[in-house]
């Protein structure tokens, strides 16, 4: 059998726009496999710009035609394929992942998938200084021409201007990308070369402007409206990222009233106290040093628990006060984990060093660090806003105790009485220092004591300015072992919050994201991570692990008595009301369904499962196409019936199996 095609002679001068694909039809209409040919090469187009050869049922090119008739059309008879690959012979078709796409901005290409948001990197490309000398003129082109890098991913193109541009969140710099739809010739994930283009709505707003249709009277009233409505979602805004004293009804549930942290933060703007607990950036080395020797802390504790008796590590994972744990406390299986619970660690202590460090600064204090100091403090407060990725996945430690809910109530009322009772000229001098001064928040609330500030000033002394002449195994980790003592190693009675670690927890509870409080189910697994590490700094503390072999049933007995007076659920203390905090959390989140998380995205594009967002584009073809799949499959290796004339129907109900059988074969 054979199939002649032919172009008319002036084809090769008529070059369609990408488009205007050429559509290759069979003009035969004799047989059924000839009808079939008409068929599958109607499924194909040919884009001569692009050199490209795209299958409009799938949407995307291919280089191969044989493979993917066979894989995806499922055509296995061989004068099928052999036709629909002689109709397209003639036509240079390019290997896929050498296809150059269209310039950007152009309309969408019809046969290919629907364009899908993406982000396009506009980070500047800046002039080597290494380079050749240039004319000013293409130096200053150079400079300002974007990257260009293109992905679908937020996350992606976030590591991307991190690692390739050095990138940094700030807030006037929050992205570094801009949003754009994309298009792309291939389908392989990873593989893909994005292009962007016009959406139809974006067509069609270019082709008529509203504004510009108007006249001048109408336009005046139309930059007017705008402004103000401009303004308005400013201001809105603004007040999304201050915590109200104003609880709703919904809002009132057993998590709030057992954190009190709407109490205690009331007033505060939650970004501004989220951003001064971040991790250290790189800019901060004076925070980098703490953290590096925070990170050999907690290792060198890890280490020293298998040197230590199993029935002393059983009462250290206890959180009962007279019964010890079946298990002893071990290393984590994970070491991603552990790494991830000593960032929640940092957290802390570099949130207590910066506050520390603009307090002295606020107060003038003439110390021999007020340079150091400074430096700090202005990098605290010149970036109001810090990396989402570090932000979202570090935001997460909290406690609660089982002190009397009415006596915190009125004793947290009591120290926001200024808040409360302030007149508006108050109210306004206040959130004009918020607005100044972002440290402001956290310097009013930072409960603070002579002890706490002696060990600060200590581990600053030897870690910061004497941090190249002092030791670190035996200096400045003993001094911030001396440091987690003092923070964790404290009764807490009538006001929680007199607690700087329960303060500190409560500014973890924010979520920077989202400029709102986390609830137990999205928070509960963080105070676990807090609670490990408090076990290990507090064993350290106890029974040093460089002097175990100097230890002995004084020391062991010592640590029983002080892990029952500040570590035990009940004792009062700081570690009971993070212990009681994770018993209600973990009863949160084993009542919590999935399904309330599950929603449509704004654009309507796709759902969202949490803060991960699934594209619903062609979720029926999918399905269909796995079906077709698992059905190919089933015939061709479970009945060897690969042609599909060999396959045939069965009723299910006429077989009968007895499972009593017990024969081989």
């Amino acid at each position: 059998m054979e199939f002649v095609f032919r172009l008319s002679d002036n084809a090769s001068n008529d070059i369609p726009t990408p488009t205007t694909p050429v559509t290759l039809i069979q003009q035969d209409d004799a047989s059924d496999v000839e009808r079939r040919v008409q068929e599958l090469v109607s499924k194909f187009v040919y884009l001569p710009e692009h050199k490209a050869f795209v299958c409009q049922e799938h949407g995307y090119a291919i280089d191969n035609v044989k493979g993917h008739l066979q894989k995806e059309h499922k055509v296995s008879d061989r004068d099928t394929v052999a036709a629909v690959i002689q109709h397209h012979s003639s036509y240079e078709v390019a290997r896929v992942d050498e296809i150059e796409p269209p310039e950007a901005g152009q309309a969408a290409i019809e046969c290919l998938l629907a364009p899908v948001r993406g982000y396009s990197c506009s980070y500047a490309i800046q002039q080597d200084s290494t380079d050749h000398y240039q004319h000013p003129d293409d130096a200053e082109r150079h400079e300002t021409e974007p990257c260009g890098h293109i992905s679908t991913n937020r996350k992606k193109i976030g590591r991307h201007c991190r690692d390739a541009h050095g990138w940094r969140s700030t807030p006037a710099d929050r992205e570094c990308w801009t949003e754009v739809y994309v298009q792309a010739f291939s389908a392989v994930g990873g593989h893909q070369k994005w292009f962007i283009v016009k959406t139809p709505d974006q067509t069609a707003r270019e082709a008529a402007s509203i504004r510009e249709s108007l006249p001048r009277t109408k336009q005046i009233q139309f930059d007017s409206i705008k402004g103000d409505f401009q303004k308005l979602m400013e201001l809105h805004q603004k007040e999304q990222e201050m915590l109200s004293d104003k609880v709703e009804k919904c809002e009132n549930t057993g998590w709030w009233n057992k954190t009190r942290w709407r109490e205690h933060l009331k007033n505060c703007n939650l970004i501004h106290l989220s951003h001064a607990s971040r991790l250290p950036e790189k800019d901060e080395e004076a925070l980098l040093r703490v953290a590096e020797v925070i990170e050999k802390m907690v290792e060198r504790g890890v280490l020293g628990l298998s040197t230590m008796p199993d029935g002393l590590r059983r009462w250290l994972r206890s959180a009962a006060m007279s019964e010890a744990d079946k298990r002893p406390l071990a290393r984590l299986q994970n070491p991603e984990s552990q790494q991830r619970y000593v960032g929640y660690w940092k957290r802390m202590i570099c949130y207590c060093l910066r506050v520390w460090c603009t307090r002295n600064e606020s107060s003038g204090n003439g110390s021999d660090n007020d340079d150091t100091i400074s430096n700090t403090g202005s990098n605290t407060e010149s970036d109001a806003g810090s990396d989402s990725v570090d932000a979202n996945s570090n935001a997460d430690t909290n406690t609660d105790t089982d002190d009397d809910d009415d006596n915190d109530h009125n004793d947290e009322d009591d120290n926001d009485a200024d808040n409360t009772n302030a007149d508006p000229q108050d109210d306004q001098d206040r959130r004009q220092r918020q607005a100044q001064d972002h440290m402001h928040d956290a310097q009013r609330l930072f409960p603070w004591n002579d002890q706490l500030e002696r060990a600060l000033e200590e581990v600053w002394r030897l870690i910061v300015l004497e941090g190249e002449t002092s030791s670190v195994e035996d200096e400045q980790i003993p001094a911030m072992v001396e440091l987690c003592k003092v923070l964790l190693f404290k009764k807490v009675w009538n006001n929680r919050f007199e607690s700087a670690v329960i303060h500190f927890m409560a500014v973890m509870g924010i979520d920077e994201t989202n400029a709102r409080l986390r609830d137990g189910n999205d928070y509960s697994y963080m105070i676990a991570g807090l609670v490990y590490v408090s076990r290990i700094v507090t064993a350290e503390a106890l029974l040093p692990s460089l002097d175990r072999e100097n230890q002995g049933e004084a020391e062991f007995e010592a640590f029983l008595a002080q892990r029952k007076e500040f570590l035990a659920d009940g004792s009062m203390s700081v570690m009971a009301d993070m212990l009681s905090l994770l018993a209600y959390g973990k009863t949160i989140a084993k009542n919590f369904h999935a399904q309330g998380k599950l929603h449509w995205t704004h654009d309507g594009a796709g759902v969202a499962l949490g803060s991960i967002e699934f594209t619903v584009y062609k979720f029926k073809h999918m399905a269909r196409s796995a079906l077709d799949d698992c059905e190919d499959y089933m015939w061709r290796n479970l009945m060897w019936a690969g042609r599909k004339e060999d396959h045939f129907v069965l009723d299910l109900d006429s077989i009968t199996d007895d499972m009593t059988v017990k024969k081989r074969g």
